[in-house]
């Protein structure tokens, strides 16, 4: 019979909105969670329960205290502090993108500059770079030309 009625529930969910869904999945959670707790509690006497609850009183008093101490009177970085604003490590604007842009291909361009420089200092390096060069003639004038462009 309990299953019958969850199921027509469930149907029922399923042709309303998302608001209702989510109201209907925190009654749920709440039901279960009061059902667990009234067998956890059926066993204790009236007087067991008074107990429970005024030690639970008694400790978020002293944990609401403690916090409330800590904020006005401790120096101790138990809270984080609010700084200024800082600029973005990212940049935000499409400008700051083009020159993020163009300071990655001056990079990629002075790093191909200095790996044809090595490739100097070898006999066998300066055969591979002539190689290289005679293959693509124009090359080097090219770079120049871009690098003066973006600088």
């Amino acid at each position: 019979m309990m299953k019958n009625k969850d199921q027509v529930r469930e149907k029922e969910q399923k042709k309303k909105g998302p608001a209702e869904c989510i109201a209907f999945i925190v009654l749920k959670v709440q039901s279960k969670w009061a059902g667990g707790m009234q067998r956890l509690t059926s066993g204790l006497s009236t007087r067991a329960l008074k107990v429970w609850v005024i030690n639970i009183a008694v400790l978020a008093t002293c944990y609401s205290a403690f916090i409330i101490y800590a904020a006005l009177w401790q120096s101790d970085n138990l809270f984080p502090k609010i700084e200024s604003i800082q600029k973005p490590l990212m940049p935000v604007g499409k400008n700051d993108y083009k020159k993020q842009d163009d300071t990655l291909m001056l990079l990629r361009m002075k790093n191909f500059h200095r790996y044809l420089d090595s490739m100097g200092k070898s006999e066998s390096g300066r055969k591979a770079r002539d190689s290289f060069l005679q293959q693509r003639p124009g090359l080097l004038d090219s770079l120049h030309h871009l690098e003066e462009l973006l600088k």
